[in-house]
C-alpha cells in the first residue's frame, strides 16, 4: 500500500466517520431494505402512508419506494416513522434491532457528547447485533443474501474511538458540504448544452471563480 513506507503513519486512523454516507445513507439504507424484505414493499408503502400527519414530519402519501435518488433529508424522514410503519408486522427482535440501528445513527450525529452518550452510542451498537440475525431468519429466501460484513456497517465500531480522538462525527461529515453539488455540478450543467457537458461545466466554474475572484479584490 501507498502508506507502507511513511513514518509515524496508521491509515486507520486518517479514515474519519462521515455520518451522510456510511450511517444516514449506508447502514440505515439497507435496514430500510431488509425491513421491507420481511413486511413487503406494497405493505410498507401502504402503512406509512396512513400514518397520521404531525408537526415538521413529512407525509409519504405514496409510501417510499417510488423515490429514486433518496437524499438525505429523505432518509431522515423516513428514519422518524419507520418503527411506526413496521410495528406488529414483523417480530419483536427485528423491532429491538431497527430501534437500535436507528437511535445509534441520531446518536452518532450529536453536536456535543458525554461518556454517558458514548455508552448509548455503544450499548445501541451492541443492542443491534444481539438482534440482527432475525433479518435472516425471517426471510429465509433472502437469508444468504443478507450479510452483516461490509464497510459502512463495519465503520461504525469505530465511531466511539474516533469521537474521543478528534471530536465530533459534524467536524468530518459531508454533509457540510452536499449542497455544493448544487452549485458546482447541477447549476454548471444547466448552463451547458447537454453535448460533451464536462469541458463546459469546467470552463462555467473557472469562469465563475475569476468573478469572484475580481469582485473580492
Amino acid at each position: 500500500p501507498f502508506w507502507a513506507e511513511w513514518p509515524h503513519t496508521n491509515i486507520h486512523d486518517a479514515i474519519s466517520a462521515d455520518n451522510l454516507h456510511q450511517t444516514i445513507q449506508g447502514a440505515g439504507a439497507h435496514l430500510i431494505q431488509w425491513v421491507t424484505d420481511i413486511v413487503g414493499e406494497k405493505e410498507l408503502d401502504a402503512r406509512l402512508a396512513r400514518l397520521p400527519p404531525a408537526h415538521d414530519l413529512r407525509n409519504f402519501s405514496r409510501g417510499i419506494s417510488c423515490l429514486s435518488r433518496v437524499s438525505g433529508s429523505e432518509r431522515k424522514a423516513i428514519y422518524a416513522q419507520l418503527l411506526g410503519g413496521v410495528v406488529g408486522r414483523v417480530p419483536g427482535a427485528a423491532v429491538r434491532a431497527a430501534r437500535a440501528l436507528l437511535d445509534y445513527i441520531l446518536i452518532a450525529q450529536y453536536e456535543c457528547h458525554s461518556e454517558e452518550t458514548l455508552a448509548q452510542l455503544r450499548d445501541s451498537l451492541d443492542a443491534f447485533h444481539v438482534d440482527k440475525a432475525i433479518f435472516k431468519q425471517s426471510n429465509p429466501a433472502l437469508g444468504l443474501l443478507i450479510h452483516f460484513d461490509f464497510p459502512k456497517l463495519h465503520m461504525l465500531e469505530h465511531y466511539e474511538s474516533g469521537i474521543r480522538r478528534i471530536g465530533t462525527t459534524d467536524n468530518c461529515d459531508t454533509q457540510t458540504t452536499e449542497r455544493m453539488h448544487i452549485e458546482f455540478t447541477k447549476d454548471a450543467f444547466k448552463a451547458t448544452n447537454k453535448r460533451e457537458f464536462a469541458p463546459q461545466m469546467c470552463r462555467w466554474y473557472e469562469r465563475h471563480q475569476a468573478l469572484h475572484q475580481h469582485a473580492v479584490h
